[in-house]
């Protein structure tokens, strides 16, 4: 028992951070995709420390950025307002604690009665989700739904991160 205890253990200490993963990607399937010709984007939402900002000079430009170059490629064309579409992003960032090692001056105990650890060794990890939801104007409903996830570094703009994502995302926009 004991030794399953330390393998468990120890594995959940190894699991790999994962890196990103396309979460979901729903589409409608009463939507018609080949009458939508244009798009609009609404405030982009990111979740931060202050509760949730709109447009974040940083973040927004960046993620309209990637998504019109991925919707343009579909044929479609960026208007300022009253498009087929409506764009509505959510981003969020957070840290989940990470166990990284245990280290055991003896044979490990799962009651840590005697020869328990003697040392933890973690870490936070820095995720990032960007979901995106194109709304049918006319019907109000969702035509389209993806989210994504993805590790990030603390100390590097998530950039690169958000196109990747859209361009995962997009692969799964239906063809007109």
């Amino acid at each position: 028992m004991r030794a399953l205890a330390f393998l468990l253990l120890t594995a959940l200490a190894a699991a790999p951070v994962s890196a990103q993963k396309l979460r979901s990607v729903q589409t409608s399937k009463s939507a018609d995709y080949s009458s939508y010709k244009t798009f609009t984007f609404l405030p982009v939402k990111t979740m931060e420390s202050s509760g949730v900002v709109e447009d974040n000079p940083r973040i927004a430009p960046v993620v309209k950025e990637a998504i019109a170059a991925q919707l343009t490629a579909k044929g479609l064309k960026q208007v300022p307002s009253g498009g087929d579409l409506e764009i509505n992003v959510y981003i969020t960032r957070y840290s989940s604690p990470h166990l990284e090692a245990l280290t055991f001056a003896g044979p490990p105990d799962v009651t840590y009665a005697v020869g328990g650890p003697i040392t933890t060794t973690a870490r936070y990890n820095e995720e990032g989700t960007m979901v995106v939801n194109l709304i049918d104007v006319k019907s109000r409903k969702s035509a389209f739904f993806a989210m994504a996830t993805s590790t990030l570094k603390r100390d590097k703009p998530a950039y690169d991160k958000i196109q990747s994502a859209s361009e995962k995302m997009f692969q799964h926009y239906p063809a007109k």
